[in-house]
Parts: C-alpha cells; structure tokens; sequence
C-alpha cells in the first residue's frame, strides 16, 4: 500500500520492481525505457486528464500507485484497490461557532500527527490561509520543540510582498520570524536536478525556485518538515458564493473578462499545459482521445437548503498528492487531509458561506486567536513577489537552451518554435499571465527532457 508518497511498479513474468523513483526504475535491463505517449503527454495536462487515465507513467510498462491505493501482485495478476472514501456525517444541527470548535480539533489531530522529528518550518504570508495553519501548530508546539516562519520577501525595492503582515502574526505567536528572498541564480525556467527528480517526470510548478530556496532554509535551520497551507481555500477560507443568479452572472463577467484578455485555448491544446508538438495535437492517442470525449462536467453549487457539495476544485485536492519532498525537507500540507474535506461537506452551505468572498469559517475560526489587522484582511499579492520581473529577465537565457532541447529529443515532444515565441514575448514583457506561464512550463518541459538524457 503506498500511504503516503506516490510509487512505481512494473511486472513482467515473475519480476516485479517496486520503488519510489521513475528514472531509476527505467534503468534496469528489463524494463523498456522507451517513453509511452500517453502517460507521458497526461503528466503534460490537466489534473482531470491524469486521473481519466489511471496509473500510467511517462515509462512503457511502469504504472504508478498513488498514494493511499492498494496495490496486490500474485499469480493471478495485478489488481489496485482505493480505500473506502470518508463520508460526511449529515444533519449538522449547530452554529457555526460550534462547527468551527469541531474543526480545531480535528485540524489540531491532524497537524499533530505530522508534527514528528521536533524541528519544523512553516510558510506564512500573513493571509487567512497561512495564519491559520501557523496558529495550529504554534499552538500545539511542545516545549521541546522548535518552529520557525518562513516568509517570501521582496529582493528589490518596488517589489511588494507580504512580509509585514507575516511578521505580525509571528510576533503574536512568538515564533521566529525568517525572511527568504529568491537568489539572483533562481531560474524560473530551469530547476535543479533534484526537482525533477522528486516529480518523477515533467515539472508544472511555476514557483519552483522559490519552494527550492524555503527547503533550503529549512535544512538550514535543521527541520526536515516544511508545513505549507496550501488548499486552505477548499475549507476554511473558500470563497465561493451559494448557488444563483448573482453568482452566476458574476461568474459569466469572470470568464469573459479572461476570454477578452488572454489568447484563447482550444481544441486539443486545451487538455495541456503545455505546447505540445503539432503532430500529437493532430493525433492524440487513443486513451487520450477517449477521456477527451467523456470529460466530466463542472459540479454544480448546492443550493441554500442542500449541504454543501463536492466543487472540481474539492475533487482535484482529493486527489493531489499530500506532501511532497523537497531535497532532503518534506513539503507538508495539512489542509489536504481527507477528514477535514468530509468534515466541512458536513456543515450546511449557507451557514459557512453566506456571501461571496466572505471567507467566514476562517474569519470566525481567528477570532481571539489573532489580531483583526489579520483576521479581516483581503487578498495579498502573492507568495513570489519578482515572478513577473524573473520571466521576463531570464527568457533570453531559455532561448539559448532551446537546441539543447532538440538535442534531448524534446521537439519529438513540445513545439520548440512556439517555445521560442513565447519566450520572446516573456522577454519583452507583453505575455498575459496564462500565455507565460504556458510558455514557462513548456520551458520546463524542454529542462526535464535534457535532465533525464543526463545532456549538459
């Protein structure tokens, strides 16, 4: 069973290979290490794409084991089995102050049973999501223990980031407070070796520089657990309206807004993240082709009287991995856990989110745990604050790499004279955000190929 960290296995006869890491495993002398175009081209795409076609890897013949999936090999062959999901209890009859005391104990059992080793660092930004999380575990931190925040800062002057507010909550908690600015080598472009090492094929994390450099600090400071408070928004702080005619206008205007601003995807292209080479766009293979078919339609939003239901958003934490490894620090997020997802479909929609935007469990939930400066605060910036200013400052140099990704093989793959454009237009500074973080991703893809080549 892998309970925790995704694995790998491949049975041919009577061997069988089972390990936590792709590229070792395609090594062994029977195992082909040719690329199957179809794993590897959904590691490229959406999330609903990966979980339409099942445990396939960027290897022919290697199959993944996703974390909490059950996996037996005997002589009759090769079955996988999910665990029973986690159904929430129905008829919640209390307030949400109630409701939320019901979800500080579990989250604190939650937090607590990853709390193992004593050291740990925890991302904080001074939003809703981050400062809940850090008044968990400051709260339930032994005295034995250390915590330190770490914080994306700003390394130039201009360049807003969130740093004043993150230094409020640590001084209210009384943790040190430990400011991470991205050094002058960090590519967004080009990753080092161990990031996609620990992906395990193609790399969609568009701030990966800035994740290398807190688990760096984090080794640093010698705590092997980094607590991230991502996914926060599909509980605690989610913003989404009740279902009905406002909200759905307003949703309307959202998309609209996008449609007139950024180049539109579609077709094939819309299943990636990526540009993929033309010829696979022509001919997406057939695995593909089918989940392409039979895409699932957008859940809809409960109603006032119904409890509230599963969002694409929810269905796609559900599935996400929970922790990850950052060189030798393990990314870890509790907000992720199952029971706590259960839990919140447990409480009546309209009592957690009576309005839009209003992010009320949180607000509640920090009530008499932080100040309000931190409470009610809005949206900030973002946790990379020279994002932009990096894309644009380090396109020139991808342009440079891109025939060492023909030489990897890489246009078998992804259209390198897209790549090339779009790397232009990054590096003028005229790319909306989807097309550059398209063209980044795209870059990335060029790096893995090149990194699993071993090319220089």
């Amino acid at each position: 069973m892998a309970l925790r960290d995704p694995l790998f296995y491949a049975v041919r006869g009577s061997r069988v290979v089972i390990g936590p890491d792709l590229r070792q495993i395609s090594r062994i002398d029977w195992i082909d290490d040719r690329f199957d175009p179809t794993g590897l081209l959904i590691s490229m795409g959406y999330e609903w794409l990966r979980a339409a076609i099942g445990p396939s890897t960027p290897i022919a013949g290697v199959c993944s084991l996703r974390p909490g999936t059950y996996l037996s090999i005997d002589r009759g062959g090769v079955s996988r089995a999910a665990p029973p999901a986690i159904e929430p209890v129905s008829g919640w009859s209390g307030d949400l102050t109630s409701a939320m005391a019901e979800a500080e104990a579990l989250m604190t059992r939650i937090v607590r049973q990853r709390m193992v080793g004593g050291r740990y660092t925890c991302l904080l930004s001074g939003g809703l999501d981050s400062s809940t999380l850090a008044w968990l575990i400051a709260n339930n931190l032994r005295p034995d223990e250390q915590l330190h925040f770490l914080t994306s800062a700003a390394g130039a002057p201009g360049q807003i980031d969130e740093f004043n507010d993150a230094a409020i909550v640590a001084a209210h908690l009384g943790v040190p407070h430990v400011p991470v600015i991205a050094g002058p080598s960090a590519g967004p472009y080009r990753p080092g070796p161990d990031h996609f090492r620990g992906r395990n094929g193609p790399s969609l994390s568009l701030r990966h520089y800035l994740y290398d450099d807190f688990a760096a600090t984090s080794r640093a400071l010698g705590a092997p657990l980094l607590f991230d408070g991502l996914f926060g928004e599909m509980t605690f702080t989610n913003t989404l309206p009740l279902r009905g005619e406002t909200a759905g206008i307003r949703n309307a205007l959202k998309h609209l807004r996008t449609y007139l601003s950024e180049p539109t995807i579609v077709g094939a292209d819309a299943l990636f993240h990526v540009n993929l080479a033309r010829h696979w766009l022509a001919r997406l293979p057939p695995d593909i082709e089918e989940a392409r078919r039979r895409k699932p339609r957008a859940h809809r939003l409960p109603s006032r009287r119904e409890l509230w239901g599963a969002s694409p958003a929810i269905t796609k934490a559900n599935r996400a991995i929970p922790q990850f490894e950052l060189g030798r620090v393990r990314q870890v997020m509790p907000f992720r856990d199952q029971r706590l997802t259960a839990l919140f479909a447990s409480f009546p929609a309209n009592m957690l989110y009576p309005e839009v935007g209003a992010r009320t469990p949180a607000r509640e939930f920090l009530k008499g745990k932080l100040p309000d400066a931190i409470r009610l605060r809005g949206k900030g910036p973002g946790i990379a604050p020279d994002y932009f200013e990096r894309l644009k400052a380090e396109a020139g140099a991808a342009r440079e790499r891109i025939p060492l990704f023909r030489r990897a093989g890489a246009d078998e793959w992804i259209d390198l004279e897209v790549l090339d454009r779009g790397l232009a237009r990054n590096g003028a500074g005229i790319s909306a955000f989807g097309e550059a973080a398209r063209t980044q991703l795209t870059a990335l893809a060029g790096e893995f190929f090149v990194w699993w080549r071993g090319i220089s």
